[in-house]
């Protein structure tokens, strides 16, 4: 079947099923309320930075208030945004595994990472780390699903990463390392990478400063780097709390791909002189150098697509042409039971009809969502503490 074909199907599947199974979860999160209530504010004509307080870039608001603004505010509208960024990651898994081992790489990747990924379905709300994966992972799918990417691609990748990184502001260290990677080995992709990025980067520039944004921009950035940043180091692997059995693979997993496929990667390289091991070995370095400064495990799991992808990649890259269909069957059964063992997971969920329609999710968290709004009118002004910012879109309060 032709990648392209293959590559839309993981597109499609991925982003449904992700907002198929997410979409409607109650889940209380510690920072979708965050962004939801952001970008609600946008439109009611209000300014990130410069009318309220945002530690992320500009273009998850902006995302969120374009997605509010077509569907209206109900959550399981605005989760889309999430869901299309999987669906970009998963292209991203696919094009990169492809190009190290071929077809049976690309399928197998794409499905092992979303199905533990999927696995965790309480985490993909609204998130700006998803949507600069995202970006990210498009940007590979430019520099991995042609041999030898054109002056066009190199620069649409550099675009794409510059978008990332006025989401999530620490991918400028990934396109630091990416034009490093294409000044050494093609002085004509660094320019084209970096014309992309300019063109990219300076939008944003443009928006905020029309909108009087662009110092308090710099001033909530400085804060967030001195602050927020400094107060969530962690050290690599790093996990919170004692981790569920169900979880342990994906948690492991993440942490342990990292050094096993740098490992792969620079012994293939020089072992077997192998250059077309360059370009992933830089990408998935950049990648990698995004979770800064905040290495722990949780943070760890917005980054492992590119790991993976390298990791079935060289898997089938050395793997006997033979033994290719057993090792495709292998791994791909137990990644769909994954799956479809969520549809009887999402059956277990109590229905609650929040003032952003109709939500799932577990019973004491209905309870106490039911409690809270009988006491709190919709349109009502509150203080929510930081933790509990998912009451702002539930309630439809500011």
């Amino acid at each position: 079947m032709p990648n392209r074909i293959l590559a839309l199907a993981a597109f499609l599947s991925t982003a449904f099923l992700t907002w198929f199974f997410t979409a409607h979860l109650l889940s209380p999160s510690l920072d979708e309320g965050i962004y939801l209530n952001g970008a609600h504010r946008i439109l009611q004509g209000q300014v990130p930075y410069r009318d309220f307080f945002a530690f992320t870039g500009p273009i998850l608001y902006w995302t969120g208030a374009l997605a509010e603004w077509l569907g209206g505010p109900a959550i399981p509208n605005l989760r889309i945004v999430t869901a299309t960024a999987i669906g970009f990651t998963a292209v991203g898994i696919f094009y990169l595994a492809k190009r190290l081992g071929g077809q049976p790489a690309a399928i197998t990747g794409t499905l092992f990472w979303f199905a533990i990924t999927i696995d965790l379905w309480h985490r993909l709300e609204l998130n700006h780390r998803w949507l600069s994966g995202g970006l990210m992972s498009l940007a590979g799918v430019l520099l991995f699903c042609a041999p030898r990417p054109s002056r066009v691609q190199f620069g649409a990748a550099g675009a794409l990463i510059a978008l990332a990184a006025w989401t999530t502001p620490s991918f400028a260290i990934a396109i630091v390392i990416l034009f490093l990677y294409f000044l050494i080995s093609s002085r004509t992709a660094a320019l084209d990478f970096t014309i992309g990025v300019a063109i990219a980067g300076v939008i944003p520039v443009a928006v905020l400063g029309m909108q009087g944004a662009l110092i308090p921009f710099f001033e909530n950035l400085m804060w967030a780097s001195s602050n927020y940043s400094t107060a969530n180091k962690f050290s690599f692997g790093y996990t919170f709390s004692q981790i569920p059995l169900r979880y342990q693979l994906h948690v492991y997993s993440s942490v342990g791909i990292v050094p096993v496929v740098f490992a792969l990667l620079l012994g293939l390289r020089v072992w077997r002189k192998d250059q077309e091991l360059d370009l992933p070995l830089a990408y998935t370095a950049a990648f990698f150098m995004t979770s800064y400064p905040k290495w722990d495990a949780n943070q760890l799991l917005f980054v492992n697509a590119a790991f993976i992808a390298c990791a079935a990649g060289l898997f089938f890259r050395y793997l006997p042409a033979r033994l290719e269909p057993i090792a495709t069957g292998l791994i791909s059964v137990p990644c769909a039971f994954v799956i479809l063992n969520l549809w009887g997971l999402s059956g277990m969920q109590m229905p609650y009809a929040s003032r952003t329609g109709t939500l799932y999710g577990i019973a004491p968290n209905v309870s106490a969502m039911e409690r809270i709004e009988s006491v709190i009118p919709a349109g009502a002004t509150v203080f929510v503490y930081p933790y509990m910012t998912e009451l702002y879109p539930l309630l439809r309060v500011t």
